[in-house]
């Protein structure tokens, strides 16, 4: 008995439905597995489907490499921030500042990239950072219901 495959809703994506799974047919006939989230599984097709066919080319991979960078950077710096947060909770608790090991680790590597960011931004880039981030602390602290905190720049 042959295996069903299912192509529900997904024209265009090249998507079909088996063994609870979503699974891409690639032009040469190979099937890859996408995963089990419909949404994930369209993003990912619409990448292999991508209309100016730069998949698999430099430009796409560097893309990507770009991205995963990113992502990266980001979470070094939430750890960091984690990090700060702990030790703040610590000295609430016991009135001492101490960063804990793992800590110590990220808020260092935090830093790095602060000073990396610092390095290699031209002063209109920092304003504008600050700008937004000075709108975005505003905006909560609106929302907040401390508008008595707002400090004019």
């Amino acid at each position: 008995m042959g295996t069903l495959w299912v192509s529900l809703a997904f024209a265009g994506t090249r998507l079909s439905f088996k063994h609870n799974a979503f699974y891409y047919r690639h032009r040469d006939g190979r099937w890859e597995r996408m995963g089990t989230d419909v949404r994930a599984a369209k993003e990912r097709a619409a990448i292999y489907n991508s209309p100016t066919d730069n998949y698999g080319t430099t430009a796409y991979w560097l893309e990507q490499f770009l991205v995963d960078c990113q992502q990266r950077v980001a979470n070094m710096v939430e750890a960091g921030q984690d990090a700060m947060r702990r030790c703040l909770a610590r000295y609430e608790e016991h009135k001492r500042l101490v960063l804990d090991g793992p800590g110590m680790q990220h808020v260092r590597q935090a830093l790095d990239i602060h000073e990396e960011i610092l390095r290699n931004s031209t002063p209109k880039q920092m304003m504008d950072a600050m700008d937004t981030m000075r709108r975005i602390i505003f905006k909560q602290l609106e929302q907040s219901g401390k508008q008595s905190l707002l400090l004019t720049a």
